[in-house]
């Protein structure tokens, strides 16, 4: 029913690109650090100075991007069912107002004065959280058509070849650009829900966008890999996604 709902709510093509700095060659293997199908890309690591993780990033077009979801602890972020093995798997999951490092109140307002691009929010020094536009660069840098199986992880996904007639099901992410886009769902947070659910099929990204539709929303890049494309939709801001971050 969920799912439902998500695809039929305001679906339109994503677009998305990256830039950078460094330059040690560390796009591997591994649950968060998925390998690279394509081309090895101008890639690297930095480290976080405020907790010392480190992280890989690799450049896409003219821009850099994180290769790996932010798993920086902060109030208002969760690890996926409150496993630490999920967050070293997929990262934390932040709420708008958490991922943009403001009040909690601006989940349910808008908080547009307070939005000074480039957005650092919650993301490491020199990194910002992407707009919808920087998003839209990097889809239309990979190839919208086709950006979500690009961009995505090539493991991590539901097995869907159980279902022997569902051709369209068989779809695997290939990695190309190294981005490894990984479905590591979302957390309903509100006074009514509370709960996990959609890992290993949907992969949301928080922007610094608020929605035009509602003060409470923002504009959520939003990847189901069997759908082969990228699109977005506009999610309540109160709920938990994962968060890309990209290079100032």
């Amino acid at each position: 029913m969920k799912k439902a709902i998500f695809i039929a709510a305001h679906l339109t093509v994503l677009l998305f690109t990256a830039c950078s700095t460094n330059s040690s060659n560390d796009i591997s293997g591994g649950s968060n650090n998925d390998s690279i199908s394509g081309n090895l890309r101008d890639s690297g690591t930095f480290v976080d100075s405020r907790d010392k993780q480190v992280y890989k990033w690799v450049t896409i077009g003219k821009q850099i991007w994180m290769a790996q979801n932010l798993n920086f602890q902060t109030q208002y972020s969760w690890c996926y069912e409150n496993s630490s093995d999920s967050c070293a798997k997929y990262g934390r999951l932040y709420t708008w107002a958490s991922a943009m490092d403001l009040d909690n109140s601006c989940n349910t307002k808008t908080c547009s004065s307070a939005l000074v691009y480039p957005l650092k929010g919650v993301c490491p020094i020199g990194w910002h959280v992407p707009q919808y536009s920087e998003w839209q660069v990097l889809s239309e840098y990979v190839g919208k058509d086709s950006a979500g199986i690009i961009l995505s992880s090539v493991t991590g996904w539901s097995d869907y070849q159980k279902c022997s007639s569902c051709e369209w099901m068989k779809i695997r992410g290939k990695n190309s650009y190294g981005f490894n886009a990984l479905p590591a769902g979302i957390y309903e947070n509100s006074q009514q829900q509370n709960h996990f659910w959609g890992a290993g099929e949907y992969a949301f990204f928080r922007s610094s966008s608020e929605s035009n539709h509602s003060d409470s929303g923002s504009v959520t890049p939003f990847i189901m890999i069997w759908d082969e494309t990228s699109l977005d939709n506009d999610q309540e801001k109160k709920r938990a996604v994962s968060l890309r971050c990209v290079k100032d």
